[in-house]
């Protein structure tokens, strides 16, 4: 298990709309994490290069950040603005 810092809010809502519980989560621990890889689109056609020749070609990337994607799994704690805290399974 890995460390992670993150926070956010929550409503819980019924069927019908109705707000049952209101607050914010915390997190410290991040459960697991599955890449999805690079986004599509996101190697440069400008031609630059990054890293060592495959097979005779470098691969054209971009120096800066890239966008990417993937499903973070992370357990949480509930604090609702009334009642007590929760941390669900």
């Amino acid at each position: 298990m890995l460390g992670v810092t993150a926070t956010g809010t929550f409503t819980h809502k019924s069927a019908d709309g109705v707000v049952l519980e209101a607050g914010v989560w915390v997190t410290s621990e991040l459960v697991s994490f599955d890449s999805y890889g690079i986004a599509p689109g996101a190697l440069m056609r400008e031609g630059r290069a990054l890293g060592p020749p495959q097979f005779g070609k470098r691969m054209p990337m971009s120096s800066g950040s890239m966008p990417a994607g993937g499903r973070a799994v992370l357990r949480i704690r509930l604090l609702p603005g009334w009642g007590s805290p929760k941390t669900p399974l």
